[in-house]
């Protein structure tokens, strides 16, 4: 008996600090700095900043950096809470952001950045509930999809996402650095 209470004990206390993962977990946001994708190539475009941040999720996926791909520019590797602005020039752009580590899951999205008007900011955050994801990945899937929905020409599969938005047009990012 004493054997069964024993193995009942060390069950529950995995079953405990495995659910700690599952909850949303609260993290300040923190200035990287300003990103040089590539210091050697000089280009005659005139560029623009583009503010770049991930919002905090839940506790499983926090050790897992990002990628975010900004197509020809460059690619961010960004952590929880991590915030950079990037030099982009003006149009349109393909933004996708996938796992650190290779995988199938990807969220993509077109980036306008104009030469006018307030400057636009990119959001990943988690879009996915990793409790949902381990029951199974079709019910994760439409869980993520009624919460966060897809805006037209974006496309979307797993647990990141990104999305994409203006500066108020009284906030300056050069006067923030």
């Amino acid at each position: 008996m004493d054997r069964i209470s024993t193995y009942i004990g060390l069950v529950a206390a995995l079953c405990l600090a495995g659910c700690k993962q599952l909850e949303p977990i609260e993290k300040p946001f923190f200035l990287a700095g300003w990103t040089q994708f590539n210091p050697l190539n000089t280009t005659t475009e005139k560029t623009y900043p583009v503010l770049v941040f991930r919002t905090p999720g839940f506790g499983l996926w926090a050790d897992e950096a990002t990628r975010l791909e900004l197509g020809e520019a460059g690619t961010v590797q960004l952590a929880i809470g991590e915030v950079e602005v990037v030099e982009l020039p003006a149009g349109t752009h393909r933004v996708a952001v996938r796992p650190g580590r290779d995988g199938f899951e990807y969220c993509e999205l077109d980036l306008q950045v104009a030469s006018t008007g307030p400057a636009p900011y990119i959001e990943v955050f988690e879009r996915q509930n990793p409790s949902g994801k381990m029951i199974s990945m079709v019910l994760a899937e439409v869980e993520a999809a009624v919460n966060f929905p897809v805006d037209p020409g974006m496309t979307c599969f797993g647990h990141f996402g990104v999305r994409q938005g203006r500066i108020p047009s009284d906030v300056s990012l050069g006067a923030m650095w």
